[in-house]
């Protein structure tokens, strides 16, 4: 069975259109865990008193939404133009990936609780989460995209099949 030169991004075999997909959801997987980690530690920090199992549950799955919705958002309209971006310069490494990442994360919860006018330290937390689950999304996502670029700086040669020798030839000589 012949493999369809269409179903494949690049030279590279092993990435495929699906492989994007993969790694992209893997990404906002890692996001939606570290924000919800955060934002539970967080709320049950600050809940003094005893809460039964139902609610901290009810919880988890509401504040998962929630970080979905936002992690989702900013993958997309963040994420992949800066993807874009540093595919462009070539500065695709797992670090810068994270570095943005996490100052995204920040940025967009700071000033989604207007963090500037409310200087309440309290609301402080949420852009610190925003950070990490922007961190963690991040850092997933530009593991894979530097082990792309690496692929993609790698000379012909060096990842494509040798050339067998021609037998006649070596029956001739």
């Amino acid at each position: 069975m012949c493999v369809d030169p269409q179903d494949s991004v690049s030279e590279i075999t092993e990435i495929t259109k699906w492989s994007r997909s993969y790694h992209f959801f893997a990404s906002l997987g890692w996001s939606v865990l570290a924000g919800t980690a955060g934002i539970m530690l967080v709320l049950l920090i600050s809940a003094r008193s005893s809460l039964d199992a139902g609610a901290i549950l009810g919880g988890l799955v509401w504040v998962a939404i929630f970080v979905a919705a936002f992690s989702l958002a900013g993958m997309v309209l963040i994420g992949l133009p800066l993807t874009f971006l540093l595919r462009t310069i070539e500065q695709e490494t797992a670090a810068t990936y994270a570095a943005l990442g996490a100052i995204a994360g920040f940025l967009v919860l700071a000033l989604t609780f207007e963090l500037p006018r409310h200087a309440d330290l309290e609301l402080l937390w949420f852009p610190a989460i925003g950070a990490f689950a922007g961190w963690a999304a991040a850092r997933r996502w530009g593991r894979w995209r530097e082990a792309v670029a690496r692929m993609r700086h790698l000379q012909p040669e060096e990842h494509s099949t040798p050339k067998r020798s021609n037998p006649i030839h070596d029956l001739i000589h």
